[in-house]
């Protein structure tokens, strides 16, 4: 089976139901095919400390999802829902849903058809993107973590600056230097 990327995100809300207006979104971006639901759990915690988890395999329409389409698969574990419930408060609640990227699907299939792969996929946190701006890449956003896994992984070799510390872009917010490539640094027109 073709799958695009898979990712897992959490969901969480104050009260022990997801929002409508939430429900409404994810039901758009499903219906629109730039998302395939794989799996979703539901964990409430209630007023009185008990918890409730309705799974993706029982009746989502008291939360709002029941008219969602979900290609289920159970993907969310014990170990998942543990790290979730043990975090939520009295009376909040939290949407585990595990999705595929299907808009990507089509491009990696192509991609590997065509004899390459996809090598490099990163989720890159909204407030890291709005931080750094106009002046972001890859290896700015990226933990060393990532960037370890990754260049390893895809065959990558790793590049360091003439400093040594391989760092950029936000780091200038930081008051460290710039790290320049082959001498096309920002003084010589090059891109940062």
């Amino acid at each position: 089976m073709e799958l695009g990327p898979v990712e897992l995100v959490v969901l969480t809300f104050l009260g022990e139901r997801p929002d409508p207006d939430v429900v409404g979104a994810v039901a758009k971006v499903v219906s629109q095919g730039y998302g395939t639901v794989l799996d979703l759990v539901f964990i409430s915690r209630l007023q009185d400390g008990q918890i409730r988890i309705t799974d993706v395999d029982e009746n989502l329409d008291d939360l709002g999802f029941g008219s969602l389409e979900i290609k289920a698969q159970t993907l969310v574990n014990q170990d998942d829902m543990e790290v979730i419930r043990d975090s939520l408060e009295p009376g909040t609640s939290a949407a585990i849903i595990v999705y595929e990227e299907s808009w990507a699907r089509g491009v990696a299939s192509a991609v590997r058809k065509a004899g390459g792969e996809v090598a490099l996929h990163v989720q890159v946190p909204r407030d890291a993107v709005g931080r750094c701006g106009r002046r972001s890449s890859l290896r700015g956003l990226m933990t060393q973590g990532e960037r370890d896994a990754t260049t390893r992984s895809a065959g990558f070799a790793r590049h360091r600056g003439p400093d040594g510390s391989g760092r950029r872009n936000c780091d200038r917010e930081r008051g460290k230097p710039a790290r320049t490539e082959q001498g096309r640094g920002e003084a010589a027109g090059g891109r940062q």
